[in-house]
């Protein structure tokens, strides 16, 4: 599927996509966090917002993810130390 225009909207912090052949929306069983495409073989996708702002290495969604996954290295880390602990003998 080829884009035929894009068009950015600031104020309402949306874009709009359209296509020379298939069809774009915002899928509401996705909680309106993706938009699903159909192409005109039939064939169908979705792109989370997730998606759309790490591949655009948006400060604040990268910011947050690398919070994620160093809180969860950590809990992993205790989790670890504390079973480590817990298998010394009382001394």
């Amino acid at each position: 599927m080829k884009n035929r225009k894009v068009e950015a909207n600031d104020r309402k912090a949306e874009f709009r996509v359209v296509t020379y052949s298939g069809d774009a929306y915002v899928d509401r069983e996705l909680a309106s966090e993706a938009f699903t495409y159909v192409l005109e073989s039939g064939g169908e996708g979705s792109v989370h917002l997730d998606q759309v702002l790490e591949y655009n290495e948006d400060p604040a969604y990268l910011a947050d993810l690398l919070t994620y996954k160093l809180t969860v290295k950590a809990r992993k880390r205790i989790e670890e130390t504390d079973s480590a602990a817990a298998s010394w003998p009382a001394g």
